[in-house]
């Protein structure tokens, strides 16, 4: 045994613990980054119907969330006090009659032997209005009684509590019981019939309560025969009958699902429907005539169908999930059926009759399944489809379950597909370890090398990573020969990932699991570092070739970063769409435009009142830091990639947003006939020491009439200030809002809708400043050829073929000797005083360009400038952007010059990052 390496493992972990306790110490209203995504961001656990147009459902990610059918998006998100690893997560979820008041549970404490509050809200005023104790663990079930007057829960200890409700929504203990020798998984009332209560849980029981009179006590308990798990449970709806839904573990003793049906009072009843799948939720629709099943694991298929009751005959088959059905719901009138998707967080909601897909409500964000670093180690890639669906996944294929789709560059920010193009013979080879890419054997060689990708590494220096699994399901790690067997130390932990790391001595491995993060000394199974961060189960791990980094992906669709000697967390990636945003822990970040909205910060205010939220584009001032992000590849920590990029360790509870709300107008929409209104706010910083600077009137995403529309202000410590703009809108159909300002951060009002005249045509202009330089007065300047026939003919073009969309068209073009500094200065001044804020502005500049980083980075080369003084002559990026920033209305920016990249700030950008800098510069 090497007690050296053992020592030096058990001295990490033992560090990493006591940071762990300073963590848990701290402030309870220290802000907490989190994922504002566009739907959940972890496994969805509860679906429900609050009416025939409105879903409920909840998730790990912390959230609960209110489902608006007819806009298809979210119209609510209820949020609660949450934490580090599991604290915060929702689990279960239940209305009261009338759909007043909802009901969560979940883990909701620090601890998982602490004390676990059930949550109620008030729908009609969206506020958190009562936070029950009693359980001594995470409340995994709960449900109301038809009557409204009860309610049930069940917690990981497996104790079942009654309540009784009160009017205002409060609850009021009636009695609990050690009901099960495990975790209860979910709790229903009969609908009819005598009070009956009915629990399932880990331990396989299912047991029967009664609630007569109020009086609690235990009336029988029963199982599933056959199966080795019992997930969900429906009550019929006018009948005294219970459907229980389960599965066996193994794959080879069919049925793989059953859903069984009971009486109230536990008796087992004929009817049985066995299916290929196994059963994982159930749901009756309410008139009970048909009965809703979702399916998957332990198969290599997911399912959705519906049944009718009693005759069990198979009226409908939806195929539209890829993982696990975790729950599924009818529709109040019975039309429409939602179910989840346990891979990618979907709800999936579909027509009863046809199994016909009606919408998928979600993020665009899918789990990530596979990570690998470049051969060079300087780009992140992940791929977000799986090809092994659910288990069955061979060892020696743990870490190859999918293709690699994106990639990162960590040097220029560019997000990028990684597939390779379409026709060069590249396929995805599922049965190689460490390459995300190989020749097709039944393609033509091509040209294009074949991508590589260094994967999770199951075989290194002369060892083989191998997993065994006991009857219970608990699974054991090994790296032969000479390795000693071990396991992760947790509960039912399912090893997804496990990989060597080339760049560390002795053997250490890092093993992702269904519940942990971890490395393990290869030698002796000693744990050491525990990695913390993902909200779900981890999916994948790879190292990297180079640097002593370990790349996890994970169900919370997230990308993270680990520095494997110090266990830090680098980095965080998070991608919806073409969007996306990476970050480091102390919250600086980069992203695309509309990135920084997929992040924000949440302040808990303590169990019983609602935190605070702000969204990432707030802390733009302060924390959008790409070069930070830059830095950490070469840094590998990151207070010291926040000292290379110059910036400085920021506390963000001390550079919180600011207040504001709107006093004029009081509505969201108005229509003045004469196109006057009166605007005023009232604001105020959050914070003494940081005080409000500016309130900005914005149209359309701009500042109204340019710089016009900002107000300095000057106001001391907290103290609120009032602001009122009288403005003529122009004609059409805008959004307005205000802006209130710090040094560190800013807050958007909501939108204000102006609607003037949005029947007639407009009068909007269109304003053209191209300017092109072929010829320089410095000899020494290479000439260019086309630059000034370019300019004068994009005015050209634009005035021969945009007339009948503007009611006037103004162009400029600035070419050689015009050209010069004082010119393209006062060309834009140009169009600062002509342009409003309903005209849209093209600027060309083609030309040469250069970098000069001793006097700031990228200058734009105007016709008189001296090659040997460019930071005189020439107009720097900052400059060229600030007067940019001054026009109203809306500008196309186009750039033809050499090095044009490095107009973006923190070096030469590719052509979609510079866009993406450019963005976030005039808006």
């Amino acid at each position: 045994m090497d007690t050296t390496r053992s020592k030096h493992l058990k001295s990490i972990a033992t560090m990493m613990f006591g940071l762990l306790l300073m963590a848990q110490t701290a402030a309870a209203n220290d802000p907490i980054l989190v994922l504002n995504s566009s739907g959940h961001t972890a496994y969805i656990r509860d679906v429900l119907f609050a009416d025939n147009q409105t879903i409920i459902s909840t998730s790990y990610d912390g959230t609960v969330r209110e489902w608006d059918l007819n806009l298809g998006r979210i119209s609510h998100v209820y949020r609660g006090e949450l934490g580090d690893q599991n604290f915060g997560e929702v689990h279960g979820a239940a209305l009261t009659p009338d759909s007043r008041f909802l009901l969560t549970g979940g883990w909701f404490h620090p601890n998982e032997d602490g004390p676990h509050p059930i949550r109620i809200y008030d729908r009609t005023t969206k506020q958190l209005v009562h936070v029950v104790h009693g359980h001594k663990g995470p409340v995994r079930a709960i449900a109301v009684s038809p009557d409204g007057r009860f309610v049930a829960s069940g917690d990981f200890k497996g104790l079942v509590y009654l309540w009784s409700m009160q009017p205002d929504g409060s609850l009021v203990p009636i009695k609990g019981f050690e009901g099960h020798n495990e975790r209860v998984t979910r709790i229903a009332f009969a609908q009819a019939g005598s009070p009956r209560l009915v629990s399932i849980g880990y331990d396989k029981l299912i047991r029967f309560w009664s609630y007569e009179g109020g009086e609690f006590k235990f009336v029988n308990t029963t199982q599933l025969d056959g199966m080795d798990n019992v997930w969900w449970l429906a009550p019929h709806p006018t009948q005294p009958i219970i459907a229980v839904a389960g599965n066996a573990s193994q794959t080879n003793r069919p049925p793989l699902g059953r859903v069984g049906f009971f009486s109230t009072d536990g008796q087992r009843l004929n009817e049985t429907l066995d299916l290929d799948e196994g059963a994982a939720s159930v749901a009756f629709s309410r008139d009970g005539l048909r009965l809703a099943i979702g399916t998957g694991y332990p198969a290599s298929t997911s399912s959705a169908y519906i049944y009718s009751w009693p005759s069990l005959q198979r009226l409908q088959h939806y195929r539209g999930h890829q993982r696990t059905v975790a729950a599924i719901a009818f529709s109040p009138d019975g039309r429409s059926v939602a179910s989840i998707d346990g891979g990618d967080q979907q709800i999936h909601l579909w027509d009863a009759g046809f199994a016909r897909t009606l919408q998928i409500l979600g993020s665009q964000a899918t789990s990530i399944w596979s990570t690998a670093f470049s051969a060079d180690g300087k780009k992140l890639l992940w791929g977000t489809h799986l090809f092994r669906p659910n288990e069955g996944v061979p060892d020696a294929e743990l870490n190859t379950r999918g293709r690699l789709d994106w990639s990162f560059d960590l040097e220029t920010l560019a997000f990028r597909s990684a597939l390779a193009p379409a026709g060069n013979g590249q396929a995805f080879n599922p049965n190689n370890t460490n390459l995300g890419g190989q020749p097709n054997q039944f393609a033509q060689p091509a040209a294009v090398p074949a991508f590589q990708g260094q994967r999770g590494l199951l075989e290194y220096a002369g060892r083989r990573l191998t997993i065994t699994r006991d009857t219970q399901g608990n699974e054991t790690i090994t790296a032969i020969p000479g390795g000693r067997s071990f396991r992760t130390g947790r509960e039912r932990d399912k090893i997804n990932g496990m990989t060597f790391l080339p760049t560390e001595k002795g053997l250490p491995i890092f093993v992702a699991g269904s519940h942990t993060c971890q490395i393990y000394d290869g030698i002796t199974g000693q744990p050491g570092i525990e990695f913390r961060g993902h909200r779900d189960q981890v999916n994948a791990v790879a190292p990297s070739p180079v640097y002593p980094y370990a790349l996890t992906g994970g169900g919370d669709k997230t990308l993270r970063m680990w520095n494997v000697r110090t266990g830090e967390l680098l980095l965080s990636l998070f991608a919806e769409g073409d969007e996306w945003v990476a970050w480091t822990p102390t919250g600086h970040y980069a992203s695309s435009p509309r990135g920084e909205r997929l992040i924000g910060w949440q302040v808990n205010k303590g169990e019983s009142a609602l935190p605070d939220f702000f969204d990432g584009t707030q802390f733009h001032e302060t924390l959008y830091k790409p070069d930070v992000i830059r830095a950490l590849l070469e840094t590998g920590s990151v207070t010291a990639a926040i000292a290379k990029a110059g910036g400085q360790q920021v506390t963000v509870q001390k550079v919180l947003p600011p207040a504001i709300e709107w006093l004029a107008p009081t509505s969201a929409k108005v229509q003045p006939a004469d196109g006057k209104v009166h605007i005023q706010v009232r604001a105020q910083s959050r914070q003494a020491d940081n005080p409000l600077l500016s309130l900005t009137l914005y149209m359309d995403g701009r500042p109204f009439e340019g710089r016009n529309g900002r107000r300095s202000v000057k106001s001391q410590g907290t103290a609120s200030i009032t602001e009122t703009w009288d403005i003529e809108a122009p004609p059409g159909e805008h959004a307005f809002n205000v802006r209130a300002a710090t040094t560190s951060s800013h807050t958007d009002t909501s939108t204000l809708t102006v609607a003037y005249q949005s029947n007639i045509q407009t009068d909007r202009k269109l304003y053209v400043l191209s300017i092109g330089i072929t010829q320089y007065d410095d000899a020494t300047i290479d000439r260019l050829y086309y630059a000034d026939k370019d300019a004068e003919e994009l005015g050209n073009t634009l005035q021969d073929y945009s007339r009948p969309v503007f009611k006037q068209i103004e162009a400029k073009a600035l070419t050689n000797a015009d050209a010069n500094k004082s010119g393209i200065l006062e060309g834009l001044k140009w169009l600062k005083q002509q342009m409003t804020d309903n005209d849209i502005g093209v600027v060309l500049y083609s030309g040469h360009g250069a970098v000069d980083e001793s006097f700031g980075g990228f200058f734009f080369l105007p016709s008189d400038v001296d090659d040997e003084k460019i930071a005189d002559r020439g107009i720097s990026a900052d400059l060229f952007k600030r007067a940019l920033a001054e026009i109203p209305g809306r500008l196309v920016v186009l750039l033809d010059a050499c090095h044009a990249g490095a107009v973006g700030s923190g070096g030469i950008l590719p052509s979609r990052e510079l866009n993406e800098d450019m963005i976030h510069s005039l808006t």
